[in-house]
């Protein structure tokens, strides 16, 4: 057989195999996509750049972070999707965006950590007061304030922090 007609073979084979790989939907009413919202929420256990897993309800994605309850305790927490790993980056990428759900960037950890110290000091400050109008004794009661003037001035501090941080970097 000459190269031509295995060559003219060969090309109409290539076409008809072409031709089948396309199926076509006749029936009346076909199948609608899943709309967005539906896709949430997801039961994933994800984890984080250094390996850290957590199991969780995976609620919302937005364009940046995903919002998910951590399923030990139902806690919310909303988390950058750049600090998952490379794994749980390519799955969440592949969610639909919740648009439904309000998405907020997640709290910077150095402010983090000082709003929760403001917030234990402040409890702390309402419960000595609450003891010192209760105080037996002028000594007790003395001890007592002495504690409260320790602790006020990093409540100032902590509070002088928050607010230039939050100058120095404003919410886009």
């Amino acid at each position: 057989m000459d190269l031509t007609k295995l060559w003219l073979i060969g090309v109409g084979c290539l076409g008809f195999l072409a031709s089948c790989d396309k199926v076509l939907d006749c029936s009346p009413d076909p199948p609608k996509p899943p709309k967005e919202e539906s896709a949430y929420p997801v039961d994933r256990m994800i984890t984080d750049k250094k390996g850290r897993n957590i199991d969780v309800k995976i609620t919302g994605k937005g364009p940046d972070s995903i919002t998910f309850l951590r399923k030990s305790d139902g806690k919310r927490f909303e988390y950058l999707i750049e600090n998952l790993s490379v794994k749980d980056k390519a799955f969440v990428e592949g969610l639909p965006r919740n648009l439904k759900e309000k998405m907020v960037r997640p709290t910077p950890p150095y402010l983090a950590s000082r709003e929760k110290e403001l917030t234990e000091l402040n409890e702390q400050v309402e419960r000595l007061k609450a003891k010192i109008q209760r105080a037996s004794t002028e000594f007790r009661e003395r001890t007592l304030k002495s504690e409260l003037n320790r602790i006020i001035p990093r409540v100032e501090q902590l509070t002088d922090q928050i607010e230039a941080y939050k100058r120095q970097n404003p919410e886009p």
